[in-house]
């Protein structure tokens, strides 16, 4: 009997092992990569702070599939994103204009998703051939570091070098993750008075923030990814940013002024729907 029960611990733990592997096979954390670059008409203007905000009107250009398609994925609500934006910009100082505090910035936001397109290899023992790398390494902040010069083609290069250590840890990190699906999700600051007076765009920065896509449900992750760089939105980075967070972490977005939470949350803000023309193959 004793070594029936024994057997049967052993069992169960074998099991539990087991679970615990595939648990740990298939769950991935959020590690969310965000660059930011300022340009020199941005850094003219000190960065908002919550005393000293930057008042805005926003141009929703919404959900894009910016590379290939994969079916199945749980796109957001687009009223519930508008909401998670607002509030991530509001605890960094950037606030929805009124009449009493007109705009300076226009901030124009999309999410989405950037998926690799690929062909397959005419050598079998090859792998596929990724065609939109060098889209991935300029979104993912490959130009702060090296990795990416305008007018690049679909193959960047990289592969003709003989090893990978030639690279510093970043860029290895950078390219490793280049391979990967990713959540996406950019934010660009115009001058208001520019575009007001001339109906020219000058941009003031730009952020791109990134999420490797494997073993996280959409719905959930771009809301938590925002949260998590909005400390780097609107503020130059040296580098692409890499910010890991297990499921456990759940980010903080409320502004702690109930007047203001209030007002985000009636959507009082001035938020204006311009789709991207060709820069999407899905929207919802």
């Amino acid at each position: 009997m004793r070594a029936l029960s024994t057997l049967a611990l052993l069992s169960l733990a074998a099991l539990s092992c087991r679970a615990n592997f595939f648990e740990r096979l298939f769950h991935h954390d959020v590690s969310v990569i965000t660059s930011t670059i300022v340009t020199p008409e941005g850094r003219k203007y000190p960065p908002p702070s919550t005393k000293n905000p930057v008042y805005y009107v926003a141009v929703n250009i919404g959900y894009r599939d910016f590379g290939g398609i994969i079916a199945g994925d749980k796109i957001p609500p687009q009223a519930a994103m508008i909401k998670v934006i607002t509030k991530v910009l509001a605890k960094q100082g950037f606030l929805p204009a009124t009449q009493i505090h007109p705009p300076t910035e226009v901030i124009a936001y999309a999410w989405g998703t950037l998926y690799s397109t690929t062909i397959p290899s005419f050598n079998p023992n090859m792998p596929d051939i990724e065609m939109n790398l060098s889209q991935k390494l300029k979104f993912l902040g490959g130009d702060q570091i090296g990795l990416y010069q305008e007018g690049a083609t679909a193959d960047p290069g990289f592969s003709s070098l003989p090893e990978l250590s030639m690279y510093t840890a970043d860029q290895q990190t950078l390219l490793s993750t280049a391979n990967d699906d990713l959540y996406v999700a950019a934010l660009t600051a115009y001058d208001y008075g520019v575009l007001a007076r001339t109906s020219k765009a000058v941009p003031l920065w730009k952020t791109r923030i990134s999420c490797p896509s494997l073993g996280l449900a959409m719905d959930q992750t771009l809301p938590t990814m925002l949260a998590i760089a909005g400390p780097f939105i609107g503020r130059q980075t040296a580098k692409p940013v890499w910010t890991d967070a297990s499921d456990k972490y759940k980010p903080d977005i409320k502004l702690g002024d109930p007047k203001l939470e209030e007002y985000i949350d009636d959507g009082a803000m001035p938020v204006f729907d311009q789709p991207a023309k060709g820069s999407g193959k899905h929207s919802k």
